[in-house]
């Protein structure tokens, strides 16, 4: 008993001494905050912003790091560690004293920067809730690589690898979709890695970020956790450090292994990258080739020798077969499944577009991966959703003919969400092959009759096919440009104007290749494709505009083409009309 009071005794004293020791650091860490947090704003002029505490919480993050470094240093030097060895305290008293003086060191700051951020008003809550969680881990990291390391620099490198090893396997994980969705059509990476994310590999959670906007007991549970994790990985750690080892770059060899694996996979994959290239044969063999050089080159940087051990090639043909296995394995799994398509009447609806994103103006990004939306955020912000049963039908044709065949006659995406009745959706995201003349013409044949589609008139030209909309105006006219020409139609003429076009777009859908690019579209401004006026033009033949007007507000203009017969034939009646 007296023996642990002593001991109890003299680590509050080393606690002490080492805090002491910081007043070096606390005086530069202090000048340098009062000059970023205070005197900088002042300079500028500017208000204590987020971007300045922000930028306070980081200097304190780097001063910390550094500390810890210096701190574990005698991990580092056998001359050092054997002095501490000789003391009566033990190697975890040593390193609680590191990590609570440096903890107590950045708290203190910490707090001048809470009271100065409380001082000007600013959300505390989104300012120190991560930063605090951060620290909290860079401290326990900190600790476990400084034991793993044989080498202080090492160690600052260790403590990075494993603080971003949760995105470092995200990589991995992507790298593997990547394979996967190369294997399959329709099967988008970033698609495929959007579920990952929302629903198995939850990175927000285990950074903290959901807990900024989403505060609730998960934050403490997932902090208690880590640091329980990290703190027993440390433990486990000194109990089998071999201090002999002490100015190796790594001290176990395990490490050393799970450190070249993992750039063995991140270099390829970045490489893969770089080339763009989708060739499934071609990821393999980078995989495969710089796989094995990135591993390699590894351990010998690692082990400060060429000799390559027959345990490290074990682990590497080990890993590479499990790797493939698994991607292979998905990969015919997916393809399996491919070609399925959700039961026409399940679909609630169904979204196509050619393109992955879509702008929303009310949006926080106002771009938005349409594959987060659900149902009821696609009507709420009046994108194209595909109802009825024909259009239903039709997608589901175009669906089956790219997964036969997505050869086409330009590069084109097209992205079809499936939205079911139970509230569940599929996406397939489908990036179609240019083949010049030899493509599948089942693929335009689909869309063009998805174009004609009675709903597709209505999502793409409402004024024009959709009573129900035209009904929300009270005072429509319409204005025509062209040349010398400016006619203001009265309501009848209108009327009459709207129903030329009509037949003139019934004409133009679905005729025109150019025009496929427009599906996911609705009530926008439409550019139609141009052909050069000329004498067997019918009708007016100039350049014409049509400007329709509600209550003498502009809503829609088109730039009427040549094509558009009906239309020129009745502007240029209006013309004969008015002049006699």
């Amino acid at each position: 008993m007296e023996q642990k009071s002593i001991m109890s005794k003299r680590t509050k004293e080393l606690l002490i001494q080492s805090i002491k020791e910081k007043k070096q650091w606390a005086l530069l860490t202090l000048v340098v905050l009062v000059v970023t947090v205070i005197v900088l704003p002042l300079m500028m002029e500017h208000d204590i912003s987020e971007e300045f505490i922000a930028l306070g919480i980081f200097e304190i993050f780097v001063v910390m790091f550094v500390n810890l470094l210096i701190d574990f240093n005698y991990l580092h030097d056998s001359r050092k560690f054997g002095y501490y060895l000789s003391k009566p305290f033990g190697a975890v008293n040593k390193m609680h004293t590191v990590m609570l003086s440096n903890s107590i060191f950045a708290l203190i700051f910490l707090g001048g920067l809470f009271i100065i951020s409380a001082i000007g008003g600013l959300e505390l809550m989104e300012l120190f809730l991560v930063p605090i969680a951060w620290l909290a881990y860079l401290v326990f990291i900190t600790a476990l690589a400084s034991h793993i390391s044989g080498n202080t620099i090492i160690a600052g490198l260790v403590t990075i690898f494993i603080y971003g090893l949760p995105v470092l396997i995200l990589g991995v994980i992507y790298y593997a979709v990547s394979f996967v969705s190369d294997l399959a059509v329709g099967f988008n990476v970033n698609i495929i890695m959007e579920f990952v994310l929302n629903n198995i590999y939850k990175l927000d959670v285990l950074y903290l970020i959901k807990y900024v906007d989403d505060f609730s007991i998960g934050y403490f549970v997932v902090v208690f956790l880590v640091l329980l994790i990290v703190y027993s990985l440390t433990r486990w750690i000194i109990q089998h450090r071999k201090n002999e080892r002490i100015g190796e770059f790594i001290m176990f060899r395990g490490f050393k292994y799970f450190v070249a694996v993992i750039m063995s996979v991140m270099v390829p994959f970045i490489f893969s990258n770089m080339l763009n290239s989708n060739e499934t044969l071609v990821m393999v063999l980078s995989f495969v080739i710089l796989g094995v050089l990135t591993y390699y080159v590894a351990l010998v940087i690692l082990d400060k020798s060429f000799k390559i051990k027959k345990m490290a090639i074990k682990v590497l043909l080990i890993f590479m077969s499990i790797f493939l296995a698994i991607v292979l394995i998905s990969g015919l799994v997916v393809t399996s499944v491919q070609g399925n398509t959700p039961d026409i009447d399940k679909i609630k609806g169904i979204y196509v577009s050619t393109s992955g994103s879509v702008y929303l103006p009310n949006a926080e990004n106002e771009y938005v991966d349409v594959s987060r939306l659900d149902y009821e955020d696609i009507i709420k912000h009046d994108l194209p959703i595909y109802t009825s049963r024909e259009a239903k039908q039709t997608i589901i044709d175009l669906h089956k003919a790219i997964v036969d065949d997505s050869s086409f006659n330009r590069y084109m995406d097209i992205n079809i969400i499936y939205y079911m009745e139970s509230g569940a959706k599929t996406s397939r995201y489908f990036s179609l092959e240019y083949r010049g003349e030899s493509y599948n013409a089942e693929i335009l044949k689909s869309i063009k009759a998805l174009m004609k589609t009675d709903e597709n008139k209505i999502i793409r030209f409402p004024l024009f096919y959709d009573p129900a909309y035209r009904s929300h105006f009270r005072d429509l006219d319409a204005n025509i440009y062209g040349g010398d020409l400016d006619l203001e139609l009265t309501s009848r003429q209108t009327d009459e104007l709207i129903q030329m076009m009509r037949k003139d777009l019934d004409l133009y859908i679905g005729q025109y290749d150019d025009d496929i690019y427009s599906i996911g579209y609705n009530n926008s401004y439409v550019s139609f494709p141009y052909v050069e006026i000329s004498q067997e033009t019918k009708g007016y033949r100039d350049y014409l505009s049509v400007q329709f007007v509600n209550n003498k507000t502009r809503f829609q203009n088109y730039d009427i083409p040549e094509y558009f017969e009906h239309t020129r034939l009745y502007v240029q009646k209006l013309i004969d009309d008015g002049n006699n």
